[in-house]
């Protein structure tokens, strides 16, 4: 008797220990998450900066909110030194020929960023250089590596020639204060080899065909809301 009254307490025990470990941590004993440097640069970058966004300086009223209440010391300490990080990242960036995404293309949806100077020397995104899709390494068919900057490249990739498009770009971005989004276009000049150029071209296709989609749906469900409320008051929706 005295060895199952044993079994069953080491296994009431242990089930008690096993169900304390796998409870969740209270809310005030959770360690906050550190913010980085990269964290500041994704909240504070924008793809276009002008000589307003460049002349902030700590006590401008982009540091108060709309309200009037000063938020504290270390979040505005945060968002000057995130700012600041921005700025000097956006000065060593090569603003001629962008770089894109094309992953996700079916959904109609692309990014672009600004080349990196290594990318510069290694002529990525560039005339007669390597396409300017990011995943993507076809090289011009005039292109000439370099053995010092393009020691990354191997000479027996793929070579076609390279086409130059013009692209529209509009895109979603934060405001200066961070309080509202706002709607941004920018015309951009870029080299994509003939399969990424026909997915760039596909992606605007896809785009349109989405926005037609949501278009016919939001208009079918106006018409259902409509037939119910003439039904709802004894009334034919079609017939008047």
């Amino acid at each position: 008797m005295t060895d199952n009254k044993k079994s069953k307490k080491s296994k009431a025990t242990r089930h008690e220990v096993a169900v304390s470990v796998q409870a969740p941590v209270p809310t005030s004993l959770q360690r906050p998450r550190v913010v980085t440097e990269r964290d500041l640069l994704h909240k504070h970058h924008r793809l276009l900066r002008h000589n307003d966004d460049d002349n902030i300086e700590p006590g401008d009223s982009c540091t108060v909110e709309e309200t009037g209440q000063r938020r504290s010391d270390r979040v505005e300490r945060a968002d000057e030194y995130g700012k600041e990080i921005a700025r000097a990242y956006y000065k060593k960036l090569v603003k001629d020929f962008p770089l894109l995404d094309l992953s996700r293309y079916k959904e109609g949806m692309v990014a672009l960023r600004w080349r990196t100077m290594a990318e510069f020397c290694k002529n990525k995104g560039g005339p007669q250089g390597v396409c300017g899709e990011i995943s993507c390494e076809v090289q011009d068919e005039d292109y000439t590596p370099n053995a010092e900057n393009d020691c990354d490249y191997d000479s027996t990739q793929s070579r076609c020639h390279l086409e130059k498009r013009q692209v529209l770009f509009n895109y979603l971005e934060d405001s200066a204060d961070g309080t509202r989004q706002e709607q941004k276009s920018i015309m951009v000049s870029c080299w994509l080899c003939p399969r990424h150029g026909r997915r760039l071209d596909k992606s605007h296709e896809y785009e349109k065909a989405l926005r037609d989609a949501v278009s016919s749906r939001s208009s079918e469900s106006k018409e259902r809301r409509n037939g119910r409320q003439c039904r709802r008051h004894g009334q034919h929706p079609y017939v008047y």
